[in-house]
């Protein structure tokens, strides 16, 4: 092959790698656009410990130990419940 052929080889595949490039960029920014409505965390319960710390917890996944210790005093989560006004 002459060197002429050579370089429009490498140059076409070079504007291949481009274009894959390309549609790869457009695919992850749909995949990102679709991202931004993930949910956002509610918080259910919360306290404040005698130190003054702020407990919150979702109510979802495991108890914190916090709440664990808190509801052992006879708390009830109820109690502990974010109210909405």
């Amino acid at each position: 092959m002459d060197v002429e052929g050579v370089y429009r080889e490498r140059k076409r595949d070079e504007e291949e790698k481009q274009e894959k490039l390309e549609r790869a960029r457009k695919r992850y920014q749909e995949v990102s656009k679709s991202d931004t409505t993930a949910k956002k965390t509610v918080i259910r319960y919360r306290f404040t410990d005698e130190k003054g710390v702020l407990h919150e917890w979702s109510g979802h996944g495991h108890t914190p130990s916090e709440f664990k210790e808190k509801l052992k005093t006879g708390v009830t989560l109820e109690e502990l419940e974010v109210k909405k006004d």
